[in-house]
């Protein structure tokens, strides 16, 4: 399957809203020339990717960032496939470094444990 990223703006810049347009006509160009799914990354809110999922022309991938709708949210919307890029892993590593100072701290605490 091959997934075309539609870079938008992030965070700060234009209304979600106001970048649809421009993200409906680049997911057309990559649709045409065969992709089978298109990204459209800067798009998170729910309306902004309500009137993007219901104006595409093909199956539509989102990058479940904070901000962003629930996965039931997203199902609803018609969202195809939802993508969490490193966030998990960032997640994992993050309660990782949580676990290894709790147990050098126990260490510490107890020198001479095993």
């Amino acid at each position: 399957m091959s997934s075309s990223r539609l870079p938008l703006w992030g965070p700060g810049g234009p209304a979600q809203g106001d970048l649809v347009p421009e993200a409906l006509r680049r997911a057309q160009v990559y649709l045409d020339a065969g992709a089978d799914c298109v990204y459209p990354i800067g798009l998170w809110e729910a309306d902004a990717l309500a009137a993007f999922v219901a104006a595409c022309p093909g199956p539509v991938n989102v990058l479940r960032i904070p901000p962003a709708p629930s996965l039931a949210e997203l199902a609803g919307l018609g969202v195809a496939r939802v993508s969490y890029a490193s966030l998990l892993h960032r997640g994992v590593m993050e309660q990782f470094s949580h676990v290894l100072s709790s147990l050098a701290a126990e260490q510490g605490e107890h020198p001479h444990a095993g």
